[in-house]
């Protein structure tokens, strides 16, 4: 017969090195994000500057990722996950 104290204990050490990896993964997360965000706003931009004529030829043509404003909202987005991230990680220091 297994009691529920058993249960809740091994619960417990099966879920601390899970902890322990994600208190790593964040900050690492965190630092891809950035470069990410701005590697999308640059595509954003790039994009925008192909429509105006100012730029070269985007190489994307069709479909969703063809549109600057998808670009510049994943940069945004990225953005916003890497500060959440950090704070995240500040907070349980």
């Amino acid at each position: 017969m297994i009691h529920v104290h058993d249960v809740r204990l091994r619960l417990r050490e099966s879920v601390a090195p899970l902890d322990e990896i994600r208190h790593q993964a964040l900050p690492l997360i965190a630092a891809l994000l950035v470069p990410t965000a701005l590697m999308a706003a640059a595509l954003g931009v790039w994009r925008l500057g192909a429509d105006l004529s100012l730029a070269g030829e985007f190489p994307i043509n069709d479909g969703i990722f063809s549109h600057w404003l998808v670009w510049i909202s994943l940069g945004v987005l990225f953005e916003i996950i890497a500060y959440h991230l950090n704070r995240l990680r500040k907070d349980q220091e």
